[in-house]
C-alpha cells in the first residue's frame, strides 16, 4: 500500500505518492480525510480531490463513507464538538479580559485585607501589585552582601551555574547546582556584575535550611494572606546580579513575590491566552518568550495580551496560579516568595503542556 507524508495541520493533501491501493488509502491520504471530514469539508469535494490523486471514484467515496461511519471518527466527532465548546467558553472569558483591561495594566493596590484580597485577586485568579506590603521589613535595609556574609558567610548553600552555556539553564537546574559558601556566592554575584551565570532560585531551596530561617526574622510576614510558622517550605529566596533572567513559565500555586533589594522587570499572560499553548512543554515552560519576542518563530504572540511591569523593593507582587511569566533583574536583586496562602494552593492536576 503507498505511503505518503501528510500536512494534515492546514488541511492541505498530502502529495508526491500514491493516495491509495486498489481498494484503501494510505494512512496519510486516511488522516487526511479524517481532518476535512471534521472541519466539515463537502464530501464532493474530497472525493474530488481524491480522484484527482488518481483514486477511482468509487473507491474514494467508498473510503470516505468507511471513515465517516466508523467508531472511531463518531468519537473523533464528540471530542471536537465538547473541545470547542470549552474554546468557546475560554475565548468568551479572554475577551472579556481584554476588554476590562485598563491603560495600567496590572492593577496596584495598597494592601488590603485577607477578606479583600482572597476575593477579588486570588479567586479571580487576578494579579495585582502591592505597593508597600514590604516597605517597612529590616530586610530592605539590613539584606546587604556585607549583612549577609555576617549572618551567613559560613553556610553552605547550594545555587545554579553555568547557566549562560544551556538555553534550557532553569528546567535543568540540577544539572547546574553547586555548592559553595555564603560568602563565596556573594564574592561572586558581586564580582560578575550583570550576568544570567549564577543565581540563588527557588529551585535551590536554601529557605528549608535551618540556617536560612533566621531571615524571617527581618521580615513581616503579611500574616492576612500567609500562615504563620509554614515557612520553612513555603517561603523561597532569590539572589543574583543584576541580568539574571527567569524564563517564561508557569506555577501550579499561587505566588506573593516580595520584592527587597533592587528591581525585578516581569512579562505576564493569562492562562486564558490559549495561543501560548502551542509552545507550552510537559513541565512548566514556555518554548516562547516575552522579551525577547520572536514573532517571525511565534506569530500569534501578536495576538497575546502582555503585561509588563517593574517591582520595586518593598513591593510585591501576587502571581496567581497558571499565569505565564518571565522575569528579568534590573539590578542587584533580593526577594523573598511566599506560596502558604490561607487558602487552597496546590493544583498540581494543572499541566497544560502534558
Amino acid at each position: 500500500m503507498a505511503k505518503t507524508s501528510s500536512n494534515t495541520e492546514t488541511g492541505q493533501a498530502p502529495s508526491t505518492e500514491s493516495p491509495s491501493s486498489e481498494v484503501e488509502l494510505s494512512p496519510a491520504w486516511e488522516a487526511w480525510v479524517v481532518d476535512n471530514l471534521l472541519d466539515a469539508v463537502p464530501l464532493e469535494t474530497l472525493a474530488a480531490t481524491l480522484q484527482e490523486q488518481g483514486v477511482p471514484q468509487e473507491v474514494a467515496q467508498n473510503e470516505i463513507m468507511r471513515i465517516r461511519n466508523s467508531a472511531a471518527f463518531q468519537r473523533a466527532m464528540a471530542f471536537k464538538k465538547s473541545s470547542a465548546q470549552f474554546q468557546q467558553i475560554t475565548q468568551l472569558h479572554r475577551e472579556l479580559r481584554h476588554n476590562n483591561r485598563s491603560e495600567v495594566g496590572i492593577p496596584r493596590e495598597k494592601p488590603m485585607g485577607g477578606e479583600v484580597f482572597f476575593q477579588n485577586y486570588y479567586t479571580q485568579n487576578q494579579p495585582v501589585v502591592l505597593e508597600g506590603l514590604a516597605k517597612d521589613w529590616p530586610a530592605l535595609s539590613r539584606w546587604t552582601p556585607d549583612y549577609l556574609t555576617q549572618l551567613l558567610g559560613d553556610e553552605e548553600v547550594e545555587v545554579t551555574a553555568d547557566r549562560e552555556s544551556d538555553p534550557d539553564y532553569d528546567a535543568n537546574f540540577k544539572g547546574h547546582s553547586v555548592t559553595m559558601t555564603m560568602t563565596d556566592f556573594l564574592q561572586r554575584v558581586q564580582a560578575v556584575g550583570t550576568s544570567n551565570d549564577i543565581y540563588m532560585t527557588a529551585n535551590n531551596r536554601m529557605m528549608e535550611r535551618p540556617a536560612f530561617q533566621r531571615l524571617i526574622e527581618d521580615v513581616c510576614p503579611p500574616l492576612e494572606y500567609v500562615r504563620d510558622g509554614h515557612f520553612a517550605g513555603g517561603t523561597s529566596l532569590w539572589i543574583g546580579p543584576q541580568g539574571t533572567q527567569t524564563p517564561l513559565h508557569h506555577d501550579n500555586t499561587n505566588i506573593i513575590f516580595c520584592q527587597l533589594v533592587g528591581r525585578k522587570e516581569f512579562h505576564l499572560a493569562s492562562p486564558l491566552e490559549t495561543h501560548m499553548l502551542k509552545w507550552a512543554t510537559r513541565t512548566f515552560y514556555n518554548e516562547a518568550s516575552f522579551n525577547p519576542m520572536d514573532l517571525d518563530r511565534f506569530p500569534e504572540l501578536a495576538q497575546v495580551q502582555i503585561e509588563t511591569l517593574i517591582l520595586e523593593p518593598g513591593d510585591a507582587l501576587f502571581i496567581p496560579v497558571g499565569w505565564w511569566h518571565q522575569v528579568q533583574s534590573l539590578d542587584f536583586s533580593i526577594s523573598l516568595s511566599f506560596i502558604n496562602l490561607l487558602r487552597p494552593n496546590r493544583f498540581d492536576g494543572y499541566h497544560p503542556g502534558k
